[in-house]
């Protein structure tokens, strides 16, 4: 993934998220900014640049650790697809998941 791109998608998301609402509405807000990003087609790097822009937003730390834990979970999980060995008792679902990925999935349509 291009530095430069995932800057340009944290740039257009950045803008919309305000931090009155609660953390699963500013991830939201930050996916509708990013989806279909007019610079960056690839869509991995638009939810990356989403999420990114939410937890560089972020000041509270039980929030940035919720959303780590479920980055991390998403991580392994994407890591079986393929085949790579995961040690699936290493994998942890989130205690207070935020949806990233349904969400995402919301916005995007699919």
């Amino acid at each position: 993934m291009n530095s430069t791109m995932l800057a340009l998608v944290i740039a257009g998301a950045t803008p919309v998220i305000n931090s009155e609402d609660s953390l699963e509405d500013r991830c939201r807000a930050a996916m509708k900014a990013c989806y279909r990003h007019w610079m960056v087609t690839d869509e991995d790097t638009q939810f990356k640049g989403a999420v990114a822009a939410v937890y560089a937003a972020t000041d509270d730390p039980d929030e940035k650790d919720r959303i780590e834990v479920e980055l991390n979970s998403l991580r392994d999980l994407a890591a079986l697809l393929p085949g790579v060995p995961v040690d699936i008792d290493s994998i942890h679902s989130p205690e207070h998941p935020i949806g990233l990925r349904k969400m995402w999935l919301e916005v995007s349509g699919e």
